[in-house]
């Protein structure tokens, strides 16, 4: 309520004393923040998520080889720092890349390769849990698979604490990088490896190839073994009878696999060969290949040269065995007696070969108990 003097007060009067309650509201809104807006906005480029990172990437040492990785928008009427931190679920708790930069003004967008190229004030990394990590790094010069919390705060120059919205929670946004380093490639059949022993015999002269790996994007290859070949390196070097460039959902699905197309250069009998299969995988200096082992295989030769042979072999087992009844099927007169045979064996609703028969006779794995000729 004013008293008598103040209501005779001059209309000058009035007018200032109301300038001035508005300039000292102003000057204190400006101080909390609210009156100005601060806001975050913090993404994943999705199309720049590799399945390999490289340590260099990440441009630890300062190398110059930092990629972009993630979107960062800034958005400030006030000054401000920007505080940069990577975590890896491997070792929780401190981060292992922790960055600020200096201070910065207005409206901001820049990738990860951008922070690298602002004025730093801290650029640190965590010894302790980077040596945890050396091995594999060393070994590999790739982050080992695991998920990667990467945050983005906005600080307060003065204080290096973070700007706090009107809910009083920090200003600042994470995005999780999964890093899963698909680096299992694993020959399944047909053959075995090249370098261990004798390559084996298949009865078909169109393969089902087979292999285990969580890439998706192959080329395999197979070529013939020729006398002048020195080493099964050396064999991968001819010119193949067949590569094809194989992927996840559209050649194949579930396991990787690949049949020997009829259209082809035909695998011819008696002949070896050799192959091997390329796991392409991106990284962010581009797509490189992950070589498998070289494995090898014979074609069956239809001269019947082989088949008296592990014919002679199976004889043996089988009187070895004591099954001198069966031997007597295969004697002149006998029922068997000059056949010879033909590559299609079935053990448990399964094709092997004669060579996979001996083998399972030979370690036990089965036992004949009955047989009848028809």
């Amino acid at each position: 309520m004013l008293n008598q003097r103040q209501r005779h007060l001059p209309r000058r009067t009035k007018s200032f004393l109301t300038l001035i309650c508005v300039v000292v509201l102003t000057g204190v809104t400006n101080q909390t923040g609210y009156a100005q807006p601060i806001s975050l906005k913090l993404s994943l480029l999705t199309d720049q998520l590799y399945q390999i990172y490289n340590i260099s990437d990440f441009d630890i040492a300062g190398g110059g080889g930092a990629i972009d990785l993630f979107n960062c928008e800034v958005t400030s009427n006030l000054p401000y720092k920007l505080r940069l931190t990577i975590v890896s679920d491997r070792f929780p708790g401190s981060p292992f890349v922790e960055a600020r930069s200096g201070e910065l003004t207005g409206n901001l967008v820049l990738t990860y390769r951008n922070f690298r190229a602002l004025t730093l004030e801290r650029f640190v990394y965590n010894p302790q849990q980077l040596e945890s990590l050396s091995n594999a790094i060393l070994q590999t010069g790739r982050l080992p698979s695991g998920r990667y919390d990467i945050t983005v705060a906005i600080l307060n120059p003065d204080s290096n604490q973070p700007y706090r919205d009107s809910v009083d929670n920090p200003i600042q946004q994470t995005v999780s990088l999964i890093i899963s380093n698909p680096i299992s490639l694993d020959l399944i059949s047909p053959g075995q490896n090249a370098g261990v022993a004798e390559c084996p015999t298949l009865f078909s002269t169109l393969p089902q190839f087979t292999w285990n790996s969580d890439a998706d994007k192959f080329i395999i290859t197979v070529c013939e073994y020729l006398p002048t070949n020195s080493s099964p390196e050396d064999v991968m070097q001819n010119a193949p009878r067949v590569r094809m460039t194989l992927r996840r959902n559209q050649d194949f699905f579930g396991s990787p696999s690949f049949q020997y197309p009829t259209g082809g250069l035909p695998l011819l009998p008696g002949r070896i060969y050799y192959w091997q299969v390329l796991a392409l995988l991106q990284t962010a200096s581009g797509e490189v290949q992950l070589p498998s082992e070289i494995w090898c295989f014979k074609i069956h030769n239809n001269d019947g040269v082989e088949d008296q042979l592990q014919l002679q072999q199976l004889m043996n087992l089988l009187a070895s065995l004591g099954l001198q009844d069966l031997l007597e099927l295969f004697k002149p007169g006998g029922p068997l007696a000059g056949y010879k045979p033909n590559g299609k064996i079935l053990v448990n609703g399964k094709n092997v070969d004669l060579a996979e028969l001996l083998v399972l006779l030979q370690n036990g794995s089965i036992k004949i108990k009955g047989y009848n000729v028809e």
